[in-house]
Order: structure tokens, then sequence, then C-alpha cells
């Protein structure tokens, strides 16, 4: 006779178990790793803004990059229809990123006049001045699936391959999308740290989206020097607009759990949770106590809005209070003699 051996249910179950838990392990495992390199990513892409940024200083009498054409000034671009000196700041920072845009990427962008491009296009003068593509390989963050696809494939932007994760292809002044970041810079860095009655400034509105100027008296974007930070491993630099993994959803960057990589005017980089951070201010009313509370209204291939209504978000370190001067992380918003 021969012996036939078989598992007992037991010793079956057993085996399952052993199976699912190891499958749990690998899954987990796999999570986390995905999520430490989207954070390893962001971080290095944060040190090479700020190891640019060094350069750029080096190079410009301490000044950090901005876009810098001039209200009635001529712009001195080769487009004509770029050359005409801009009538105010929101129409000098369109016309030098269509400008930007076009003599390093494609020709065919229209002219767009009333465009602020700072929250989204805040990169493109540091793409100039390194001279290449503004399709920066470092101002996409890893996390960000829908902007990498459009940067690593423009023309299946231009026939809509990515609807409805992205612009109407069939708008014109959509072209620029690809070339935008996932990263933000504080406002400040471009423009003056507040409205005072000396300089105005851009401002955002009610909404996340929607920006507008401050025009009275005249002001010019840039200008802003490295030694006018009062607190460089307190002020943030640029940061990612999102934690995009670790995460059952993305987290848009102001609310106050997400935690989010950023840099620092020093040059370090790291995670820190929002929520950590000095609440800001209104730069079109540096005085008031309150910060700006805008609506966060997402475009469609950006993190949902939690709980599925508009809901209101503090800005922080993109609205520090009183601007470069000020402190976002690890002591008061500022000194008062110093602002």
């Amino acid at each position: 006779m021969t012996q036939r051996h078989a598992f007992a249910r037991v010793e079956l179950i057993t085996c399952l178990v052993i199976v699912t838990v190891l499958a749990c392990i690998l899954l987990v495992t796999s999570r986390g790793s995905r999520h430490m390199g989207w954070q390893a990513g962001s971080l290095a892409n944060l040190h090479e803004f700020a190891a640019i940024t060094s350069s750029y200083a080096a190079d410009n009498a301490d000044q950090f990059w901005a876009y810098s054409w001039r209200v009635g000034v001529p712009t001195g671009s080769t487009f004509p229809d770029l050359g005409g000196p801009p009538a105010d700041q929101i129409e000098a920072g369109a016309l030098q990123a269509v400008d930007l845009i076009r003599r390093r990427g494609r020709p065919d962008m229209p002219v767009m006049r009333d465009w602020i491009p700072l929250p989204y296009y805040f990169h493109l003068p540091l793409a100039d001045y390194l001279g290449v593509s503004p399709l920066l390989r470092f101002a996409v963050s890893p996390g960000d699936a829908n902007r990498l696809l459009w940067t690593n494939d423009i023309e299946g932007f231009g026939r809509g391959d990515y609807l409805p994760y992205q612009p109407d292809p069939t708008v014109p002044e959509n072209k620029r999308w690809p070339y935008s970041s996932s990263y933000r810079l504080p406002l400040a860095f471009s423009c003056p740290d507040a409205v005072t009655t000396r300089s105005g400034t851009i401002v955002p509105t009610t909404s996340t989206q929607f920006y507008s100027l401050v025009s009275t008296p005249a002001w010019n974007l840039g200008g802003r020097r490295v030694s006018e930070v009062n607190y460089p491993s307190q002020k943030v630099f640029v940061f990612d607009s999102a934690q995009w993994q670790g995460v059952k959803i993305p987290i848009f960057f102001a609310y106050a759990f997400a935690r989010v990589p950023m840099s620092f005017v020093d040059g370090s980089a790291r995670v820190r949770v929002k929520g950590q951070a000095n609440p800001g201010f209104r730069p079109d009313n540096p005085r008031a106590p309150f910060p700006a509370t805008p609506s966060y209204e997402r475009l469609l291939w950006e993190p949902p809005v939690l709980g599925g209504v508009s809901s209101a978000v503090t800005m922080s370190f993109f609205l520090t209070r009183a601007g470069i001067l000020g402190r976002d992380y690890d002591g008061d918003e500022f000194d008062t003699g110093n602002w």
C-alpha cells in the first residue's frame, strides 16, 4: 500500500494566513517605498531649486530670480506683439512669461495680457537663466502624476489624450499648462511684502485660483534680495503644492494636516506639517490680525477638496506675515522692531 500525504484543514488555514500576512507586508512595504520615493524625489528637486538660486544670487547682486519686465518700458522682445511697454505689472509679467515660453519652448504660444503667472509659472525666469527649456525636470513633483504626463508628452496633451485630467486643448491659452510647476513660491519673493503707502502688490482673492493687482502707487516685480530675509532657516522658500502620496488621496498643501516637502532660504529642505506653521496674513491688509482665508477651489487634476465642497484654508507660508521679513516655523511671525 502507498500512503498519500495531504494537508490537514488546520495546516491549510495556517498556510493561507501566512501567505496573506506576507502579502500585506509586501503591500505596505511597497506603499511605504513609493511614499519615501516621492518625498526623496521632491526634496531632491527642492535642493536643486536652492542650489541654482544661490548661483543666480551670486551672479545678480544678491537678488532672487523673478520676472523683471517693467511698467512703461519697452520689453526688447524679438516678438513684435510683445514689444510694447506694459501698462501695469499684470501685463508685464504675462508678456514676459509668453516671451520665455516662446523662446525656450513653443513659438506659437498666444499673447496673454490679463494673466498672473506667479502661482504656477514662477520658475520660467529660472529656466531662462539656465538657458534651457521651461520644461524643467525639477519643477514637477514626482508625485504629480498628471503634470508628469503632460510634460513628457506635449503632443498628446495637444490632442487631449489626458482629458478630463488636463485643460481643454482647443483653448489656445491652455498651451501654457505643460510648462507649469507642481511647486509654489511665496509671492513676496517676487513682489513687495504688502500693500503700503509706498507700494502695491499682487494678492489672492476669495479663491485660491484667482489673484488681483493692487497697483497704486506704481511698483515692479522682482528686485528682492537674499540679504533681506531675516530668518533664512525659518522662512519657507519653494514648497510642494500637495502631499501626493502616503495617503489615500492627495492633500492640498493648505490643509492643516498636510505633510509638505519644502525648502528654506538657508538652502535646507525637509518635510513639515503645514498646521505647525504660522498662519500668515493678508498682504492687502497687513495690520489685520487675521490671516487670508480663501476657498480652496481645485482644478480637476489637482488634489480634491476634502469633504467634497469648497472650504476655507489659511495659506501660511505662501503669504507669510511681513513677507520675506517674517518667520514661518519655530518662532513668532516676526519681530516688531524689524517690520
